[in-house]
């Protein structure tokens, strides 16, 4: 009986035994069967690991390059700041001169519209008759209907007086007039009169007389003023230009009159 109950339990060990190599065969094959997994694994990751450590190395190698764009765009960046600025202070500076130059613009325009020359001359140092009556020479150009009257008998002013027998008129406002004297002659004179049958016209007439685009006399003559007398230097100029500004529409109430060249 003894001897049964050892066989049994033998028996018993050794099935347990079985159990267990079965058991430890069966995770084996799996074990095995994992191994392709594993190794495919193992290259996948160290794939990754060498692209990671490319990355790395590319990232860390565009640093440098990269800092150094960035140093000159700062750079490029200042520059065009300090450029900034200077044409900002420059654009102030020229500013303040065509400011400042507006401002002399105007107050020379001021002084001109009430210039002396739009007044009686009373005293001339040419007296006489010149050395040459404008109404004489043959116009270079004109633009409007001039008339250059050398021998008058109808220059009566709005006094009465009919001592006008060389008369310059014209009829719309911007008309002008050039004469070439070719540095002959360097001074003008004439008279500025209101039309006699244009006495009660308040229309302002306006001549301009420019030597060389330079204009060296301006006189205005209305209704309610008497005649006057003028004289500039022409400071031997090329060239003599008449302009006649009227605010009337086109008419001439006034006229210029006996206007003479002097050579000194």
């Amino acid at each position: 009986m003894s001897e049964d109950i050892t066989k049994e339990h033998v028996k018993g060990k050794y099935g347990i035994v079985q159990t267990l190599i079965t058991a430890i065969a069966s995770i084996l094959v799996a074990c095995i069967a994992l191994v392709p997994q594993i190794i495919d694994l193992q290259q996948k990751n160290s794939l990754l690991i060498e692209q990671r450590d490319e990355l790395q190395a590319g990232v860390h190698a565009d640093v440098p390059a990269l800092e150094a764009e960035n140093s000159e765009l700062r750079a490029e960046m200042d520059q065009l700041q300090k450029e900034l600025a200077t044409k900002d202070q420059t654009i102030a500076e020229q500013k303040a001169t065509v400011e400042q130059q507006a401002t002399q613009i105007a107050d020379l325009t001021a002084r001109l519209e009430n210039a002396p020359t739009s007044q009686p001359v009373q005293a001339s140092a040419h007296t006489g008759k010149p050395d040459k009556w404008l109404t004489e020479l043959d116009y270079f150009w004109k633009s409007g209907d001039w008339n250059l009257d050398n021998d008058s008998s109808g220059g009566k002013d709005n006094l009465g007086n009919s001592v006008y027998p060389k008369i310059i008129t014209t009829h719309s406002s911007g008309d002008s007039i050039i004469f070439k004297l070719n540095g002959a002659y360097n001074w003008i004179t004439g008279v500025v009169y209101q039309r006699y049958s244009k006495r009660d016209e308040t229309h302002e007439t306006k001549f301009i007389i420019c030597a060389d685009d330079i204009t060296v006399w301006s006189g205005i003559m209305k209704g309610g003023m008497e005649p006057f007398s003028f004289e500039a230097n022409l400071n031997h100029a090329s060239e003599l230009k008449i302009i006649y500004q009227f605010d009337g529409g086109d008419e001439h109430d006034a006229c210029l009159a006996n206007v003479g060249l002097w050579k000194e």
